[in-house]
């Protein structure tokens, strides 16, 4: 009878780098593997109108928070240029 040792290490070697390697590419796959579950299985997901909603909403504070501080730079820009100038001269 011959007796045949079986490795863990299998066509690795003995390069402990390599094992490490492995795992940490098994531990990335695994991540990207339960990433993938969680978002379709257990998170709740907007409806269409809901999200069309909030996408106004959200544009609609965008362009008031644009024109608000277009307001605040033109009137510092024009109060500095107006007052900070005279007393340099």
């Amino acid at each position: 009878m011959v007796s045949i040792a079986v490795s863990k290490t299998a066509g690795q070697g003995s390069n402990p780098c390599a094992r490490a390697y492995e795992r940490k590419n098994m531990k990335v796959i695994n991540y990207v593997k339960e990433s993938y579950y969680e978002f379709r299985d257990h998170v709740t997901w907007p409806s269409w109108a809901t999200l069309q909603q909030d996408t106004i909403i959200v544009a609609i504070a965008t362009v008031i928070l644009a024109l608000f501080l277009y307001a605040v730079d033109s009137l510092f820009g024009n109060f500095v240029i107006k007052h900070l100038f005279e007393l340099l001269r």
